[in-house]
């Protein structure tokens, strides 16, 4: 198996190092497949998720989702190897919780994004006025199976 970034590359559930057939069962091996829709049982496939998290006031929740949409997305749709991004909400009695969710193709991606310290957050002073609180780092997790 070769390797990009520390993450292992190669047929996902398949741990033979030296790259042979896959001993695991279709039954017993993650599913393959992303959201392009392709099988890639027998294909490199990596992708990275950079997932963060921010609160905002009730009153001023709209801000922060606006921010993100308007501004980050345009600006990281011009990176090389980002793919997407999921923001998620959750409200609370007195805070609203969002979750941001980035798609990347590798660590060299979300280092050309982050910079030489890719565990520490990006937020913009625009996001921080919009937030009451937020994580400093992020965390990065190499994605086994997706939709499809």
């Amino acid at each position: 198996m070769t390797q990009r970034s520390g993450y292992p590359r190669g047929r996902l559930g398949c741990e033979d190092p030296a790259g042979g057939a896959c001993t695991a069962s279709p039954a017993t091996r993650p599913s393959s497949r992303h959201q392009g829709g392709g099988d890639h049982e027998h294909a490199d496939f990596v992708m990275i998720v950079r997932a963060w998290r921010g609160y905002a006031a009730p009153a001023n929740a709209e801000a922060y989702p606006r921010h993100l949409l308007q501004t980050v997305r345009p600006r990281l749709e011009q990176v090389s190897g980002f793919r997407g991004l999921y923001l998620l909400r959750r409200s609370g009695p007195t805070e609203v919780e969002y979750q941001v969710l980035t798609l990347w193709d590798s660590m060299e991606a979300v280092t050309a994004f982050a910079g030489t310290t890719p565990d520490r957050a990006v937020v913009e002073p625009e996001a921080q006025a919009a937030l009451v609180r937020y994580d400093a780092v992020v965390q990065h997790y190499v994605v086994v199976a997706g939709p499809g």
